[in-house]
C-alpha cells in the first residue's frame, strides 16, 4: 500500500468573506496520528499544497476550476504511477474534488468501479443549478462530474 497526500480544499467555497477552508490539513494530521503503520503504507507520497482562490478563475465557473484541474491531473499520474508499480495507492485528501484525480489514475490502470459513501448526493450539476449564478463548489458535485455532467464544454475548454 502506498498513501497519496492531497492536501487540497479547492472543492469547497468560503464560509464567509476572507475565509479558507482548513480541510487540507487534514492527511498531515491523519498520517500525524499512526495512520501509514494502521495501514501497513510501505510509501508515502505527498503532493504539494495548491494555492486556494475564493475568486473566480478565467475559463470556468468553479471555485478554483483551473487549479483543480491541475492539481488533479497530477494526483491522477501519481495514482496511475503506483499502479504501474503494482502498489495499492490509498488517496488521502482533504475534499471531495480528489474523486476526480484519484478516479481518472484508477481507470489509467484498467477497469475501474466506485462506490459513493457521502454526507449528502454530491451530484450538484448545472441541470439542477445556475451556474451563471453562482460559482459551482466541486465537492458538492464530485459525483456529478465524475459521470459527466459538469460545465458546459466552453467552460470546460476555458474559452469562457
Amino acid at each position: 500500500m502506498e498513501i497519496i497526500l492531497a492536501p487540497s480544499n479547492l472543492g469547497l467555497r468560503p464560509l464567509a468573506p476572507g475565509h479558507e477552508p482548513g480541510t487540507w490539513r487534514a492527511p498531515a494530521v491523519l498520517l500525524a496520528n499512526g495512520l501509514a503503520a494502521a495501514v501497513g503504507a510501505g510509501a508515502i507520497v505527498p503532493l504539494p499544497r495548491p494555492a486556494y482562490t475564493p475568486l473566480a478563475q478565467p475559463g470556468t465557473r468553479l471555485y478554483n476550476g483551473v487549479t483543480m484541474r491541475a492539481f488533479n491531473l497530477e494526483l491522477a499520474a501519481r495514482v496511475a504511477d503506483s499502479h504501474a508499480r503494482g502498489a495499492f495507492p490509498l488517496v488521502i485528501g482533504g475534499d471531495c474534488s480528489v474523486l476526480l484525480g484519484a478516479l481518472a489514475g484508477a481507470r489509467r490502470a484498467g477497469g475501474v468501479a466506485l462506490v459513493h459513501v457521502d454526507g449528502h448526493s454530491d451530484f450538484r450539476h448545472p441541470g439542477n443549478y445556475d451556474p451563471t449564478q453562482s460559482l459551482g463548489a466541486v465537492a458538492g458535485m464530485d459525483l456529478a462530474l465524475a459521470t459527466g455532467r459538469g460545465q458546459s464544454h466552453q467552460c470546460r475548454a476555458g474559452q469562457g
